[in-house]
This record gives structure tokens, C-alpha cells and sequence, in this order.
């Protein structure tokens, strides 16, 4: 398998996997880039998350004033990972450090957001998808640096 897919494939796999595990008194969720599934087994999409916290009489651009700042990282820390998938299917055209930079910062937006319960009492949150985020940013960013450097040196 060639590198740019194997690239493309990291960058899917990240989409694929619980970003936060959320652990609390009576139940576990898991926060995905695509929605959240309860441990009743009800699967809430993002979009239908957002629109079931904005009240439909206020534009969408209110969210950002009415969800509490760690809710915000969520949906914020996926557009990001969109935008590094977008990034990543454009192959010889793509600049991989704007990749891996945009896949680090969804990565620590995603911290934020698992950090963000950890306030509450008896709520254990375990950001698996901020770890591979940055974990995947920052590979890539090294070997892509290393062969930057060796086809620099000449």
C-alpha cells in the first residue's frame, strides 16, 4: 500500500473510533465524530445534538453563545478533522504539514473537550481520539520532516 493511503486510511480511522469515552454514575457514553451513543444504545447525531441545544427561534451562529465552551470543542474539533480529510484525499496537492497541523489541533480541542468533564464528580472521561489525533499529526509530521530534510540535504 503506498504512503498517501495509508495516510488516507489513518486519517479515516481517526473519524472511525470513540473520540471520548465518558464514563459517570449510571451509564457510559461515547462521543464519535459523527454523534454520540448513549449506553442505551440511542445514537444522537452531531447536527441533531446541536439542534436539540440551540432553541429554533435563534440563528445558528448563537451556539457559540449559548453552549458551555467544552461542549463547543466538540463539533469544533470535528470540522477540523473534516478539513484534515479534505486535505489528506488531495494527495500531490495536499501540504502535509497543514494535515498533521489541523489533525494536532483537533486532537487538543478534542482534550479540551474530555478535560471538560472532569469537573463533574464521579464523570471519568478517556479521550481516546485526542491521543490518536495527535498521535497521527504528530508521525506523520516527522517522517514527512525527515524526507523534507534528506531531499534538502540533496
Amino acid at each position: 500500500m503506498s504512503r498517501d493511503r495509508r495516510r488516507v486510511l489513518a486519517v479515516v480511522v481517526v473519524g472511525l473510533v470513540p473520540w471520548v469515552v465518558l464514563f459517570y454514575p449510571g451509564g457510559q457514553e461515547a462521543y464519535f465524530a459523527a454523534g454520540l451513543l448513549s449506553y442505551t444504545g440511542n445514537f444522537v447525531t452531531l447536527p441533531a445534538y446541536l439542534s436539540r441545544a440551540v432553541p429554533d427561534f435563534l440563528p445558528f451562529a448563537s451556539v457559540f453563545s449559548i453552549l458551555p465552551e467544552r461542549l463547543l470543542a466538540w463539533p469544533t474539533s470535528v470540522g477540523l478533522w473534516l478539513l484534515a480529510l479534505a486535505s489528506t484525499l488531495l494527495g500531490s496537492y495536499e501540504d502535509q504539514r497543514v494535515t498533521d497541523g489541523l489533525l494536532v489541533v483537533a486532537g487538543l480541542s478534542q482534550l479540551t473537550f474530555a478535560l471538560g468533564f472532569w469537573t463533574a464528580e464521579g464523570y471519568i472521561a478517556v479521550p481516546v481520539g485526542a491521543v490518536l489525533l495527535v498521535g497521527v499529526g504528530v508521525l506523520d509530521w516527522r517522517s514527512s520532516g525527515r524526507r523534507w530534510l534528506s531531499a534538502s540535504r540533496g
